[in-house]
């Protein structure tokens, strides 16, 4: 939780923090796997942050092309 912390905080200032989560659960690639207790965990921070969520594809509503 305090890696996944810091990397929310690097998110400053209009800065971006690209989160990858793969399965919850992913029971078929234990690598990649994070429990549905964790994710929870991850989407209240998130929240209590005021983080704004968005998928990698709507990206460019928020970054200008340069």
């Amino acid at each position: 939780m305090d890696d996944f912390k810091w990397s929310v905080a690097q998110a400053q200032s209009g800065g971006i923090c690209v989160l990858t989560l793969h399965g919850v659960p992913d029971l078929d690639h234990a690598w990649v796997h994070t429990e549905p207790a964790t994710f929870e965990l991850y989407v209240q921070h998130l929240q209590d942050q005021g983080c704004t969520v968005i998928s990698l594809a709507d990206l460019h509503r928020y970054v200008a092309a340069g």
